[in-house]
């Protein structure tokens, strides 16, 4: 699916905005980059930076092949989100608001019906693995969108992910 296609389906559903979390601290070089990056590839190119995952999860990215994917979530805190702030892994996190938009340049995205690196995981292509409740829950107003859905499903976009630092990217 080309990155148009996926911005048609997450309109189609009222999806307008994904949500990706960070350490406060990243985000004035995400606004200098003018873009979100894998942390492979933030490691790559020797980009200082806070990261919210630990060595399991970097090691099971590199098993999964997914180590250069941007990870985008259908709510503003998903389970992993509280994951990173129960185990005090980043004190400062900051959730990021991205409008789907963003994601019409993207050459390869990729759909995940929970984490992607869990071994029960369905990723694809195709949104059709996506559940129905996730969809429905992410179209709803932000004040609802703050309950969390226990699934955690995930859209992973090769990075890097473009962004419009001109606007506004804390939710």
């Amino acid at each position: 699916m080309t990155g148009y296609e996926t911005v048609q389906f997450l309109r189609s559903h009222r999806i307008d905005h994904l949500y990706h979390f960070t350490s406060r601290r990243n985000v004035p070089s995400i606004r200098s980059l003018g873009c979100l990056m894998s942390w492979f590839d933030l490691e790559q190119q020797g980009v200082q930076y806070i990261s919210s995952s630990n060595s399991m999860s970097r090691e099971l990215d590199r098993r999964f092949r997914l180590e250069r994917y941007v990870r985008l979530a259908f709510e503003p805190r998903p389970k992993m989100y509280w994951s990173v702030a129960n185990e005090q892994r980043v004190a400062d996190l900051e959730v990021l608001a991205i409008p789907v938009e963003v994601l019409e340049s993207c050459q390869q995205i990729l759909f995940s019906k929970g984490n992607a690196c869990s071994y029960n995981a369905v990723v694809g292509e195709h949104p059709h693995i996506l559940p129905q409740g996730v969809l429905q829950m992410a179209s709803m107003s932000t004040i609802h969108r703050m309950q969390s859905y226990d699934l955690q499903a995930e859209l992973l976009v090769f990075g890097p992910l473009p962004l419009d630092t001109n606007q506004r990217i804390a939710a």
